[in-house]
């Protein structure tokens, strides 16, 4: 309970000053240690950014400010991370699933809807939906799909869901 306070306070801080709202343990990256996720308050949208405190076999914990993702989930079953945003009507969506390699995250798949108007009287609901990877440290499209309206196919992409990877 003390550690967790002091997490609590140090993090604090980290997150602009906004507070944390969950400290939760999970051996994350799959290497048999306990580590340690930390999630600030959500923001305008509801998406909630979270931190990842790695443990390693000495005890030591190491904060990985780089791997931070909103709406971080793990998933044990794939080892797998998912992350997705979804901002204001008119704002790009998108979903991605991330894995460990040597204790950093690394861009497995992603697909993001991209919302194509001119403003709020644009009521055509064309989209386009792009699937994307990252080879080194280049983005990958992979697939790209205009149209009216992709929204059904972007819920069905990488997992169920429109938007919380929990879902």
């Amino acid at each position: 309970m003390q550690s967790k306070a002091i997490l609590l306070i140090l993090f604090g801080v980290y997150f602009n000053g906004h507070g944390l709202s969950h400290i939760d343990t999970i051996d994350i990256n799959a290497d048999g240690y306990t580590d340690i996720l930390v999630d600030g308050f959500p923001q305008m949208n509801g998406h909630k950014p979270t931190l990842p405190i790695l443990s390693g076999k000495d005890g030591s914990l190491r904060v990985r400010t780089d791997c931070i993702l909103w709406n971080f989930v793990y998933v044990p079953g794939k080892n797998v991370v998912r992350s997705s945003w979804e901002g204001s009507w008119y704002a790009t969506k998108f979903k991605e699933e991330y894995h460990w390699v040597n204790d950093s995250l690394q861009l497995s798949a992603g697909v993001r809807l991209i919302i194509n108007t001119t403003g709020m009287e644009d009521t055509s609901n064309i989209t386009t939906l792009e699937y994307y990877r990252m080879q080194g440290d280049s983005e990958i499209i992979t697939k790209r799909v205009s149209g009216d309206n992709n929204n059904e196919e972007y819920v069905k992409a990488l997992w169920e869901g429109y938007g919380d990877p929990a879902e």
